[in-house]
């Protein structure tokens, strides 16, 4: 997939703003893969092609979202992930700024899912089934006890 990212001063010149960049990302609206994410990767790609520097000021949710015409929590959601992985730092009243620590920049970006189909350990159906001891007669046990295997969404904790 290819990102169009643009930066330029030339759609800013009649507008006052402290930092002007242009930041254009041309979302695949028919594609499988959502949004948000699209514009995940979009960011992380421009930040290892290094028209994203370490400290850049990023526009705001609700600019980029009515530059690409999404939703602001769409944009918000992007950016909270971007913090999460460590991509961007977020400080209350300054903006969303490009790290100054990045993560490890040698992996590749993916779409969402691939990385489930590209494992290279088996996922179970089903979880273990794990023997429960009870305690012996006359004895209490005092830990938070043993779940029930059964019960635990293997299939869902695996895709996650």
């Amino acid at each position: 997939m290819i990102w169009n990212l643009q930066f330029s001063q030339n759609d800013w010149s009649s507008k006052k703003m402290l930092r002007p960049w242009d930041l254009q990302i041309v979302l695949d609206r028919a594609g499988a893969i959502p949004a948000w994410q699209q514009i995940e990767n979009a960011i992380i790609e421009a930040i290892r092609r290094g028209r994203l520097t370490p400290g850049a000021a990023l526009p705001g949710t609700r600019d980029l979202a009515s530059r690409i015409g999404v939703n602001r929590k769409t944009v918000q959601q992007a950016y909270d992930e971007l913090a999460a992985q460590g991509w961007l730092t977020m400080e209350a009243t300054r903006g969303t700024f490009v790290s100054a620590m990045l993560p490890a920049m040698d992996q590749q970006v993916t779409p969402a899912g691939a990385a489930s189909r590209a494992a290279v350990f088996p996922l179970r159906r089903s979880a273990p089934d794990l023997p429960v001891t009870p305690p012996e007669p006359g004895v209490l046990r005092f830990d938070d006890g043993t779940p029930d295997t059964r019960l635990m969404p293997a299939e869902l904790v695996a895709r996650a």
